[in-house]
């Protein structure tokens, strides 16, 4: 393994410890702490692209799909009735193709919008369940 990829081991670590407890002192969830502290360690170029990095990128977006999946109550999805997940299915229809066509136009694969995409809706269900609004009509 090369220093700098060590390196960047390292920087990841570091946050995976540090963001949550940052984030409970400035009232976010720790998900959007986390992935800002990503966006600013990719803005300084201080991660290197190597096969670590892309392996621990891609089990963090898995992850997070996984937590998603968790937290949906199918009973009261039921419950809602078809009104409520038809809206919340063009919802997420209409962000992903959203983030799609936004990829596409910064010249990214139609792939990466859809991961874009996910994504988002991701982390908005990670928040709510993480400030409690989940329980809530809105959540």
């Amino acid at each position: 393994m090369e220093l700098a990829e060590a390196f960047s081991l390292v920087v990841f670590y570091l946050g995976a410890f540090i963001m949550p407890m940052v984030a409970s002192r400035v009232h976010v969830p720790a998900a959007v702490a986390e992935i800002l502290y990503g966006l600013a360690i990719g803005a300084l170029g201080l991660v290197h692209e190597g096969g670590a990095t892309h392996f621990l990128a891609e089990l963090g977006f898995v992850y997070l799909m996984f937590l998603v999946g968790m937290e949906i109550d199918f009973n009261r999805v039921e419950r809602e009735g078809k009104g409520t997940v038809a809206l919340a299915f063009a919802i997420a229809t209409l962000v992903l193709v959203t983030a799609s066509y936004i990829a596409i136009r910064l010249e990214m694969s139609f792939f990466m919008g859809l991961v874009i995409g996910a994504m988002s809706v991701g982390v908005l269900l990670v928040a709510l369940v993480e400030s409690n609004a989940s329980k809530t009509r809105f959540g």
